[in-house]
């Protein structure tokens, strides 16, 4: 697990852990109630991170994979259902 942190503390949210194929990796899990995905550079640097959410409850970020340009993942709601998510153009750098 790693420790994000933000302008509100830290919280210990990293759950799901992907190398990208352009170096680097993408660290899934949660931030609050909300899921959340970040992107780190080959150096541990953050590059960006993405955070939302469809659900008034907990949602973590439990899987992630990364193909033909496209990131995708599961999120799980409450530990009781979970929802699939696909992000295109990951390359952007996304803020907040």
């Amino acid at each position: 697990m790693r420790e994000i942190c933000s302008n509100n503390g830290c919280s210990p949210a990293g759950y799901a852990y992907f190398p990208s194929a352009h170096g680097g990796f993408y660290l899934g899990g949660s931030i609050g109630p909300d899921a959340l995905i970040l992107k780190f550079d080959e150096n541990d640097s953050l590059l960006w991170q993405k955070r939302f959410s469809i659900s008034p409850q907990s949602e973590l970020v439990t899987q992630l994979v990364e193909y033909g340009g496209r990131l995708a993942g599961i999120v799980t709601v409450d530990a009781i259902w979970s929802y699939c998510f696909g992000i295109t153009r990951i390359r952007k750098a996304w803020n907040g």
